[in-house]
């Protein structure tokens, strides 16, 4: 839903829109320049304002299964590289908790993520509820205690090959550096996730906790992470 509230939203940027909301006006704000806000902007074409209501239909389906609160979304949606992250792999596809290709999600799919609800047992679903922090780490320290105490550079971003001793040795090398050329900041992905198979398969419950720090832009190839799944 933070991609498609975007996409929905650009034909008005593009129009010259003052959006209320500063973590859209911040994102295409840092889009190349073409951003001009002036109050209402100008009137959207036939086929703009046919194409905002399809992804504001599609917009209302995906919040039905995928919630991400408030605070989070203008955490995602406020910050150019976050939102690019977000946009090419995001959480859904790290955590694969996106719906398979046979999964078309309903008008009405009979249950809302953000408000609890439990899933219909005939149907297939992936219910998954999102939640984004993202921090400036002042010291090393700091930037170590962001993550995993058990596995901390357990990972490289999206998940490559470095082992974990790897990973460690890369990032203990690398922070002294980070921090002389500039702002480290932390990002923490949260995934509560929900699957049904349908019939009378037992629900799948879990939790994704991704905690990454790094230089320059979000998951960048100099980040480092370590991350956790809970059945």
């Amino acid at each position: 839903p933070i991609v498609a509230r975007v996409l929905r939203n650009a034909p008005f940027a593009q129009a010259g829109r003052t959006f209320s909301s500063p973590e859209l006006t911040a994102l295409y704000a840092a889009d190349g320049g073409w951003y001009h806000p002036a109050g209402e902007g100008r009137s959207l074409s036939a086929s703009d304002a046919a194409c905002v209501a399809k992804l504001k239909r599609h917009e209302e389906r995906l919040r039905r299964v995928v919630c991400v609160d408030p605070q989070s979304e203008a955490v995602i949606t406020g910050h150019r590289d976050a939102w690019l992250w977000h946009h090419e792999t995001g959480m859904t596809r790290m955590f694969g908790a996106d719906p398979s290709a046979k999964r078309v999600i309903p008008a009405d799919p009979g249950f809302d993520a953000c408000a609890g609800e439990r899933l219909p047992t005939q149907g297939e679903w992936t219910v998954a509820r999102y939640t984004f922090a993202l921090e400036v780490v002042a010291t090393p320290a700091a930037a170590k205690a962001a993550l995993s105490n058990a596995d901390y550079g357990g990972m490289a971003p999206c998940f490559g090959n470095l082992t974990e001793a790897g990973a460690r040795e890369r990032f203990e090398a690398a922070l002294s550096g980070w921090f002389r050329a500039g702002p480290v900041r932390h990002l923490r992905a949260v995934a509560r996730i929900e699957d049904h198979l349908g019939g009378d398969e037992e629900w799948f419950e879990g939790l994704d906790d991704l905690s990454c720090v790094g230089p320059g832009p979000v998951m960048d190839r100099r980040w480092v992470c370590s991350g956790i799944a809970l059945p």
